[in-house]
């Protein structure tokens, strides 16, 4: 019974934040009364040092999805963060 919507997506490179997106992503997950789940990103960057929108936005409604590899550790490639990456899923096909 759970509503989700998949932001998964990178086109606002780090430390551009973007008032107008988290307005209606916002809007949105209000709108629909639901999650809003979000990549945290495919760089091996650290997201508490440089954001990545709409991942990095802040508020209960988003979750934050790193990478994960087939030993459930981090994918090589994947975004992180303490603080602003909330969990990890499967990324990784397992040919690689």
């Amino acid at each position: 019974g759970v509503k989700i919507i998949n932001l998964s997506m990178k086109f606002i490179s780090p430390l551009q934040y973007s008032q107008v997106l988290q307005d209606a992503a916002f809007e949105l997950s209000n709108q629909y009364d639901s999650l809003l789940i979000c990549a945290a990103g495919n760089d091996t960057l650290d997201n508490d040092s440089l954001p990545l929108y709409p991942a990095s936005y802040d508020g209960d409604a988003i979750i934050s999805v790193a990478a994960s590899d087939i030993d459930n550790s981090l994918a090589p490639f994947s975004h992180y963060g303490k603080n602003s990456v909330d969990l990890a899923a499967p990324g990784v096909a397992l040919d690689m």
